[in-house]
């Protein structure tokens, strides 16, 4: 393809099938298997082709060099600490030492610093000869407290949608203070310091890995058995250490600079995701009007010509698939069942993207990711960012709306800066709130600190309800956060003046936990282990009524049961004209593939408002064209296309 002068030529990589290994791309070279290729659907003739091809399938240091550089800066810190705790063991320490003694008596004059440096520490001298000097310093055997450090610092690394640093330091110093018992009552039985140390430290390793090896085992062992063999493990430690002679101050200094390396590298993840945080509080994060709608108004938000303020309610429903992608199953009883109640349904409408954050915050920013780039919407953390902070609700919070925000239970709409009014869904029921901020949380983080257990040993030896309490808000795949979700919608909100009112529904996205009639379908895991974010089966439940092709169809049938009957309370509760949004965010997940784009998109406009609404309408124009309609704002439509996922 050859560029015009002064132009830039784009190119977007989509991958049909996600991979399960870091996987390297480039240009395909010119043949014949790459001769029909195509730019924006038009074939290219010119000079070419343009085409992606497989290269070969990498591995994780290749995905660390040709990352970004924080992938990088990592790599190398790795790489440089592994070789220096390599070169620490006392084995290596020793063998170091004969090539030193070697190169003297060979004329290598004079020794090293390296050489000298060891024979400081005592190397050469006996196992068990009491350390001199700095060597009885780098002996002191702290590395059980970083043992339990390096766990919580893990978990709160692995979530940082869900956690930020100011969620570590109570737990942190919890685990601490626990250690550091157990290492003054274990020092009055075995009359040291070094076997308490390996016992605390075997003893934190068992404790903190206990879900991770549940999860990564799935269930392929019964829950029992599986504590008893932790336990067996423990008993097993206990004996073995007490039993064990006093080890050598030298593996002392080994696992201390071995446990200062897995710190710094947890430590330095944790900062890296509070330091990329930095920027978008001040780029992605912006607190006027016009800042959020610059990329729709760059000359600024125009006054607004029409006096009318219906309720509008923009209720996404995940992976809510058009009905022609369904296969077998019919859903056309559905959509006749809102066009009945004057609905306009897009027969040929689609997401924008494929997956809920990308999708989520182009659509409430009415924009492709693209041209959201200012705010910095590249990376995951900044689209959420970008969706907390949207142009949507502060446009219809500058014409006098207020903000109702459903909290989803997943990151992308689990927060509402901008929302007058939240609702979280708990055991104990819904729980409204004001003026939701981040800003406004504590250390004390009662979330953080029950999820953190779940991943531990004690969770099944705590009840039920010390890990879950009534105020604990339920998982995103809750059927009963589904149902008290649609239970609010269907109230009357009472607010002064119109309202906005936003909910984003996990249902009918997998795991499937209703069956067509509303039963709650049980699934072989209950609950979340080692990431808030784990990946889930395909189907929650392998038995699933058999009137129905599979068990997302079962569920899809029970939503839209709960949909018809929510959107005519939400009619019939309305004093005035509303609006109403039912979309999905992308199509539905099958295994082993990307969601679809094809989605649901119904349209509940007063007034004739549909009467300009096209079938094939995308999710960023569906609120561009609803404020054009209703507040004449001339925001204008946009090219519908689909991006998919970089």
């Amino acid at each position: 393809y050859v560029v015009p002068d002064g132009q830039k030529l784009q190119l977007q990589l989509q991958v049909a099938n996600f991979e399960e290994h870091y996987v390297i791309y480039g240009l395909a070279r010119p043949d014949s298997a790459y001769l029909k290729v195509s730019l924006d659907g038009v074939p290219e003739v010119g000079s070419g082709p343009l085409a992606f091809a497989h290269i070969q399938t990498g591995t994780g240091v290749r995905a660390g060099i040709f990352g970004d550089m924080s992938a990088r800066v990592r790599l190398v810190l790795a790489v440089l600490s592994s070789v220096l705790v390599v070169l620490a063991h006392p084995r290596a320490v020793a063998q170091l030492q004969q090539l030193g003694a070697l190169a003297w008596h060979r004329g290598w004059r004079p020794r090293t610093w390296a050489q000298r440096h060891l024979a400081g520490l005592g190397v050469g001298a006996d196992a068990h000869e009491p350390p001199t000097g700095t060597a009885r310093i780098v002996s002191v055997p702290w590395y059980p407290w970083v043992a339990a450090a390096i766990p919580v610092l893990h978990f709160a690394a692995s979530n940082p949608h869900y956690f930020t640093a100011r969620h570590v330091p109570i737990p942190l110093g919890a685990v601490l203070v626990v250690v550091t018992v157990g290492m003054i009552a274990s020092r009055f039985w075995f009359g040291d310091w070094h076997r308490p140390a390996a016992l605390n430290a075997a003893i934190a390793v068992i404790f903190f890995s206990y879900g991770h090896v549940e999860h990564a085992l799935n269930d392929r062992i019964n829950e029992p058995l599986l504590f008893a063999a932790a336990v067996v493990a423990l008993a097993t430690v206990i004996v073995g250490i007490d039993r064990a002679t006093v080890p050598s101050p030298r593996w002392t200094q080994f696992l201390n600079l071995a446990a200062a390396v897995l710190l710094i590298l947890q430590a330095s993840t944790l900062a890296g995701h509070l330091t990329s945080s930095l920027p978008r509080s001040s780029v992605a994060n912006p607190r006027t009007v016009d800042d959020l709608t610059s990329h729709l108004f760059p000359n600024g938000m125009p006054a607004v010509v029409s006096n009318q303020r219906p309720d509008i309610y923009y209720i996404i429903l995940d992976a809510y698939e058009r009905t022609d992608a369904h296969g077998d199953f019919d859903n056309a009883e559905f959509l006749n069942e809102l066009a009945s109640r004057g609905f306009y349904v897009a027969s040929e409408a689609t997401s924008n993207y494929s997956s809920s954050v990308r999708s989520i915050s182009s659509s409430l920013n009415m924009a492709y990711l693209d041209d959201l780039e200012y705010r910095g919407s590249t990376t995951e953390a900044e689209q959420i960012a970008t969706a907390y902070h949207n142009a949507l609700a502060a446009i219809l919070k500058s014409l006098g709306y207020t903000y109702v925000h459903l909290l989803s239970g997943i990151p992308i709409t689990d927060r509402a800066p901008l929302a007058d009014i939240t609702h979280t869904f708990t055991p104990g029921g819904i729980v409204p709130s004001s003026n939701e901020d981040s800003s406004t949380e504590h250390f004390f983080s009662e979330k953080f600190i029950r999820a953190l257990i779940d991943t531990t040993l004690l969770r099944p030896i705590l009840p039920q309800s010390l890990l879950v309490s009534d105020s604990t808000p339920y998982s995103w795949w809750s059927p009963r956060r589904a149902l008290q979700t649609f239970e609010i919608l269907s109230e009357p909100i009472n607010v002064d003046g119109p309202k906005f009112v936003f909910a984003h529904i996990l249902k009918p996205h997998r795991p499937a936990t209703f069956d067509r009639f509303g039963n709650y379908l049980s699934g072989n895991r209950t609950h979340d282990v080692g990431s808030l974010n784990h990946e889930l089966s395909d189907e929650f439940s392998d038995s699933y009524d058999p009137g129905v092709p599979d068990a997302y169809i079962g569920q899809l049938i029970y939503i839209n049961s709960l949909v018809l009957k929510t959107v005519d309370k939400i009619i019939q509760n309305s004093h005035g004209e509303v609006i109403i949004v039912l979309a999905g965010d992308h199509g539905r997940w099958r295994s082993g593939k990307p969601p679809r784009h094809e989605i649901l998109a119904a349209f509940y406009l007063p007034g004739n408002g549909s009467d300009q609404l096209y079938s094939s309408i995308s999710s960023v124009n569906h609120f561009r064209y609803i404020l054009d309609f209703y507040f004449s704002l001339g925001i204008g439509l946009v090219k519908d296309r689909i991006v998919g996922d970089k």
